[in-house]
C-alpha cells in the first residue's frame, strides 16, 4: 500500500554509513540517555559523546566521517522525540516563526504582531527589546556571513542574555552555533547543539528539539552523503503527517530543493501543491 506520505522510502541510515555497528550502537545508547538525564549527569554524557566523535574527526567539522556521526547522533535523538508529541505548541515555537522574517523593525509588515507576542517579556524587563533588536543584527550578520561583526556583536551580547528570557536566550544560542560552525570548532560546536536540543527539550518540549534538530540537518555540510540528509528529511515528514507546522514546512521546504536525482519531479510537484496551502 502507497504510504501518505510518498518520500516515506527509506527510513535507515545504517546502510549508507562508514561506521560500524558497535559504534552506532554505543553513539544511540548514550543519546538515549542524554535525553533522559538532569542537569547533573547531561555535562559527562555529552562529554563522552564529543569525545567519541572527536577521536574520528580531530577537531574538524570538515572532517568527511563527521557526516556521518552527525546523521547517527540525529537520527537517535529523532528516533525518540518523534514518538512523543508536546501536548501544545508553546510560545518558544511559535516564536520561531518569526526568525525568517528578521530583521523586524518599526515600519515593517510584521512589527506590531511580533512586538505583541513578546509584550510578556519586555513588560517584565524593559532591556528585552533592545537586545532583541541587537540579536536580530547578530542574527543577520549571520545570515549575511559577516563573520567579524558577528562575533564581535556575540561577545557583547552574550553577557547581557540569560535562560530567563528563553526566546532571546535561544536565539543567542543560534547565532552563536552558526559562529561555531564557521570557525570550525568541533567540540564547542557540538556541546552547544547537545546542550540547545536536549534543554529544549527538558524546558519546552519535543517541538522546539526538532526545530533545531531540523536546523543541524539544513545547515551540515553532507559532502558526498547527501542522501543521509534525504532520508533524515524523509523520517521526518513520513512522521509529521500532514499538520500544517513549521518543522512540517521547513521539512518539506528541504526535500524540495534537493537535487531531482535525490527527489523525482513528481514528488516535487506534490510537495509544492503542500506547501502553498500553508498559511
Amino acid at each position: 500500500m502507497k504510504q501518505k506520505n510518498e518520500l516515506n522510502h527509506n527510513s535507515d541510515i545504517s546502510q549508507y554509513l562508514t561506521i560500524d555497528s558497535a559504534e552506532q550502537a554505543n553513539l544511540r545508547k548514550l543519546v538515549a540517555d542524554l535525553i533522559v538525564s538532569d542537569d547533573l549527569n547531561r555535562p559527562p554524557i555529552i562529554d563522552t559523546l564529543i569525545g567519541i566523535v572527536e577521536k574520528a574527526c580531530p577537531q574538524s567539522l570538515k572532517c568527511p566521517v563527521f557526516c556521518d556521526y552527525a546523521a547517527v547522533i540525529i537520527d537517535s535523538f529523532m528516533d525518540y522525540l518523534l514518538r512523543v508529541k508536546s501536548s501544545c505548541e508553546s510560545e518558544l515555537y511559535h516564536f520561531f516563526n518569526w526568525i525568517n522574517h528578521f530583521p523586524i523593525t518599526p515600519g515593517t509588515p510584521f512589527y506590531p504582531s511580533f512586538i505583541r507576542h513578546i509584550s510578556p517579556e519586555i513588560e517584565s524587563d524593559p532591556r528585552v527589546l533592545e537586545n532583541l533588536n541587537q540579536l536580530q543584527l547578530l542574527y543577520v550578520f549571520t545570515e549575511i556571513k559577516d563573520w567579524d561583526n558577528a562575533y564581535s556583536l556575540y561577545e557583547e551580547i552574550a553577557k547581557q542574555v540569560d535562560r530567563s528570557i528563553l526566546p532571546l536566550w535561544v536565539l543567542l544560542h543560534i547565532c552563536h552555533v552558526r559562529i561555531l560552525r564557521h570557525n570550525n570548532e568541533l567540540k564547542p560546536f557540538l556541546n552547544l547543539e547537545l546542550m540547545l536540543i536536549t534543554e529544549s527539550y527538558s524546558i519546552d518540549g519535543s517541538d522546539s528539539s526538532l526545530y533545531f534538530l531540523i536546523r543541524w540537518i539544513i545547515a551540515t555540510k553532507w559532502q558526498k552523503q547527501t542522501i543521509l540528509k534525504k532520508i533524515l528529511l524523509n523520517k521526518l515528514y513520513a512522521k509529521l503527517g500532514e499538520q500544517k507546522s513549521l518543522n512540517n514546512a521547513i521539512v518539506m521546504f528541504e526535500l524540495f530543493s534537493l537535487g531531482d536525482s535525490l527527489v523525482p519531479y513528481a514528488e516535487k510537484l506534490n510537495l509544492q501543491k503542500k506547501l502553498i496551502k500553508f498559511p
